[in-house]
Parts: structure tokens; C-alpha cells; sequence
């Protein structure tokens, strides 16, 4: 497990997360869920994976991940909360010696690729 400094805790924002190859709708999925537990919603307020909607070979409209390996959390990043988000398929914040959250701007670039909502 990862440990990181105290000042960690006042790190706040979308943090780009490192996921297992094929499992970001997954991890999402279950992290969304996490969100609705009262201890958790006071730290984790939201979950994005960047997709596209395409239409298959027999018309059928599917999401495809436009970052692979990739999610995006909104959280208060501590401990406590690493702890709780390490789930199945879930790897690590990015940096992972030292996770900063990702600016305002390019978030709000990736934003035009949210199609869970």
C-alpha cells in the first residue's frame, strides 16, 4: 500500500486514477456505489470515465473508453479514502508518488466526453 505525507489530505479535485486494462466501466460502477454510503459521500462526490458513443456492425449504440486504464474521482484524497476506493481493478491516483488533482481547464476539456450522466 501506498503511504503518503499528512498534507495529502487537504489534496481536493478530480484525480486521474490508474485501472486494470478493460475494467473502467467496471471500477466506475463500483465506485459510484461506494459514493452513495453515508461515511463515503463526504469524500468521493463523483466518478468519470471519458467515452464516446459509437454504433456497432448491427446498429447497436455502445460507450467506448476513449483513455484506457483510466478514471477520473472527485474526492478529498486521504488515506482513509485510498483505502476505501482500492477496490477490484482499481491501481493507483496518478502521480502515484504523488497525486495532484488535474487541473480545472482540462477537466473541463475532458468533460465533453461524459456520457454517463
Amino acid at each position: 500500500m501506498t503511504e503518503w505525507s499528512e498534507d495529502l489530505k487537504y489534496k481536493t479535485g478530480w484525480f486521474a486514477c490508474k485501472v486494470t486494462s478493460g475494467h473502467e466501466m467496471k471500477v466506475a460502477n463500483e465506485l459510484k456505489k461506494l459514493i452513495q454510503h453515508p461515511k463515503w459521500s463526504q469524500y468521493i462526490f463523483d466518478v468519470f470515465v471519458p467515452t464516446e458513443k459509437t454504433v456497432d456492425k448491427k446498429g447497436k449504440e455502445k460507450l467506448k473508453v476513449l483513455i484506457k486504464e483510466n478514471i477520473y474521482i472527485k474526492m478529498v484524497l486521504t488515506q482513509d479514502v485510498y483505502s476505501a476506493i482500492k477496490i477490484e481493478g482499481f491501481r493507483t491516483p496518478l502521480p502515484p508518488k504523488d497525486p495532484s488533482p488535474v487541473p480545472e481547464e482540462q477537466m473541463q476539456g475532458l468533460f465533453r466526453f461524459r456520457n454517463d450522466q
